[in-house]
């Protein structure tokens, strides 16, 4: 069941203010109704015209010069602020995947028979699920290891029975439950349940950077069955 704003106006302190279906805060497109179609499909829209543009000049582009603009300029589309597409819809996903997709085939010029997901192992990029795991645990890491804002930091409480030693292994996080789906998509919520599931070796690493990298390498293996 979708939350929707239930009012036309409010007003505050005399003034009436209109309600917007739809509004854009820091980059994010947000609706009334808390999903990101919208979002998404802006993003896409950007991003599928860099896309274009790239194709135009593929050809006079070296490998190394058409990697740097793909990150640059697609997967930068990618993930900004993807830690809020946390467990969101197939649908909405479907779309982001197939443009990664579509960005594998103009940099590995590869015909349309051709499995995506061979690409994206070819040039070691995790598909977009994953990096959108990515990104949610690195703010949990740090959040556990206590280097996060204490805005984060409070949305977090150990698991009962969670207990810290030296390394982080031990810390289980617990997950708040919510009566809507939209409030279960949180990073509050899947924050801690992608964390309690990870393997010890993770948490254990002593920096952040550290953390990154093992991380990769284990949602690489992960997503890719390699």
């Amino acid at each position: 069941m979708e939350a929707a704003i239930l009012f036309d106006q409010l007003i505050v302190g005399g003034c009436e203010f209109e309600c917007e279906d739809n509004v854009r805060d820091l980059g994010v497109h947000v609706s009334s109704t808390l999903n990101f179609d919208l979002h998404i499909r802006k993003k896409c829209q950007v991003a599928y015209s860099q896309l274009r543009n790239l194709r135009c000049i593929r050809k006079h582009l070296t490998q190394n010069s058409i990697d740097i603009l793909v990150h640059g300029l697609i997967h930068s589309q990618l993930d900004f602020c993807n830690g809020l597409f946390a467990d969101i819809p197939a649908y909405q996903l479907n779309k982001l995947q197939r443009f990664q997709n579509t960005a594998a085939r103009l940099v590995t010029c590869a015909s349309n028979e051709e499995r995506s997901s061979n690409l994206l192992e070819r040039l070691h990029w995790l598909p977009v699920q994953a990096r959108i795991m990515f990104k949610v645990l690195a703010i949990v890491f740090r959040v556990v290891k206590g280097t996060a804002p204490n805005y984060l930091r409070s949305m977090f409480t150990h698991a009962q029975g969670s207990y810290r030693l030296r390394s982080s292994v031990c810390i289980q996080l617990s997950a708040p439950r919510h009566r809507t789906k939209i409030a279960d998509r949180s990073l509050e919520v899947e924050g801690p349940k992608w964390w309690n599931v990870l393997p010890g070796h993770l948490k254990s690493a002593d920096s952040e950077t550290t953390f990154k990298s093992k991380l990769k390498t284990y949602l690489f293996k992960r997503f890719h069955n390699t």
